[in-house]
């Protein structure tokens, strides 16, 4: 609730006067009041012309993280199965098993290196 005008407020213990109210008034009248925006005739048109001189064509490429960590993985995977396959001739279980889930993950990862190259042609 706003006190009235005829009832002294107090800042911090001390009764405002009469200036100190103006003043008030004078804040709160400024603050209240919508600002008055002006566009100058023209001003879009000359934006859009000096924004059309500063664009610069866009020669940058996209790093691709993924696609360089898959190319590492397969790489390594094809070799530990190359490195694994003189203890295979055993018929190991163990050996066998490990084998099979790398070449499954050698075959998932060059699959999916060979989808994303057709994708961003």
């Amino acid at each position: 609730m706003q006190p009235l005008e005829d009832e002294p407020r107090m800042i911090d213990g001390e009764a405002m006067t009469a200036q100190m109210r103006k003043l008030d008034a004078q804040v709160v009248e400024v603050l209240e009041r919508k600002p008055r925006v002006v566009i100058p005739e023209g001003f879009a048109a000359r934006v859009a012309s000096q924004a059309s001189t500063l664009r610069m064509p866009a020669s940058m490429r996209a790093t691709r993280f993924g696609v360089t960590a898959v190319a590492v993985c397969a790489v390594l995977s094809a070799a530990a199965m190359l490195v694994l396959a003189p203890r295979t001739v055993s018929h190991d279980m163990f050996w066998m098993a490990l084998q099979w889930m790398l070449c499954g993950q050698f075959c998932a990862l060059t699959a999916w290196l060979a989808l994303s190259r057709h994708e961003t042609e």
